[in-house]
């Protein structure tokens, strides 16, 4: 069920209605919704949809084909490079295209980049389609912009970063729930709306045996999948969510349990909290903002990352 993501639906149709292409970066860390709200802008904005596999880069541009060809109603062309794959997007005379799970083809896509900068540059940011790239692997997408050597430096036209739900939103995932029920379920799941598909028509006990509980559960390292998609050696910001979610909430509290140095941890704290919002620093309304501390925002994770399930499920 979709619900929400009205501000970022408007912002969509304000940047894809004016006058030039755009050149649109969504991101956000897995389950977020990015591929429910691209399969809504369509609806209002038609275009071209394709899903990048993590795969061998031949069988991505075999698979690409095949997607353009479907949606545009013609024959898969064989595409002996990136360019070939640009020129059959050009040759659609779509206005917009939407690329998911765009890191995917970062990771194989041996020189697509540089062309698709090159095409951008000389044509398409004038007289081409918008494009908008999204992807789940939050650093990967950051990086296409953040040095003055990256492939789309300064190119990037919009810059959108998709959060979780809000509880305005997600509690009307549950129209038929009491209000104190919504609440409850909101407080279990959080604003990740994957986790709350494990909810839906389900009693709060049968959602948490079918998402935590049981043998397999689909969420049970959901912890260590998230860092994963970011993190090559994911064991110092995994080390530092769950010192926090056993109880380490003062920075001094957290290096020391970590094992670093004063300072240690800011690069990972940083990232974890603006990037990924796995991490949330509260600050006292009054008061000196050192004496802030940190906790899980999400109770899935705050449940999750002190092994309390998963050892409970070995015994």
């Amino acid at each position: 069920m979709f619900v929400g993501r009205r501000a970022e639906l408007d912002e969509f149709h304000r940047v894809l209605t004016g006058n030039k292409p755009r050149l649109v970066r969504l991101y956000g860390r897995r389950r977020v919704g990015k591929t429910e709200l691209l399969t809504r802008l369509l609806q209002a904005h038609p275009g071209l949809y394709l899903n990048v596999d993590e795969a061998e880069y031949e069988v991505q541009r075999r698979t690409l084909a095949s997607q353009v060809a479907s949606q545009a109603g013609h024959e898969a062309r064989f595409y002996a490079d990136w360019d070939g794959f640009l020129d059959d997007l050009e040759m659609t005379n779509t206005r917009l295209v939407v690329i998911d799970e765009f890191q995917n083809l970062i990771r194989t896509g041996h020189g697509l980049l540089g062309r698709l900068q090159a095409r951008w540059d000389s044509k398409w940011k004038s007289a081409g389609p918008s494009l908008v790239l999204s992807g789940s692997s939050v650093g990967m997408m950051q990086r296409l912009t953040q040095a003055p050597r990256a492939p789309l430096f300064g190119r990037i036209t919009d810059n959108m970063h998709l959060r979780p739900l809000a509880y305005h939103e997600a509690r009307d995932l549950y129209p038929g729930l009491p209000e104190e029920e919504r609440v409850r379920r909101y407080a279990t799941f959080g604003g990740t709306p994957f986790y709350h598909d494990l909810s839906i028509d389900r009693s709060l006990d049968d959602a948490l045996w079918e998402a935590l509980l049981r043998p397999n559960a689909p969420l049970l390292n959901e912890p260590e999948d998230l860092l994963r998609s970011e993190f090559q050696d994911a064991s110092r910001p995994n080390s530092i969510l769950r010192e926090i979610g056993l109880g380490a909430h003062a920075l001094h509290d957290l290096e020391s349990r970590v094992g670093v140095q004063h300072g240690g941890l800011s690069q990972h704290l940083v990232f974890l909290e603006h990037d990924m919002d796995l991490v949330l620093h509260e600050e006292p309304v009054l008061g000196k903002k050192r004496l802030g501390h940190y906790v899980l925002p999400d109770p899935i994770l705050s449940v999750l990352l002190p092994d309390d399930i998963r050892a409970a499920q070995c015994n």
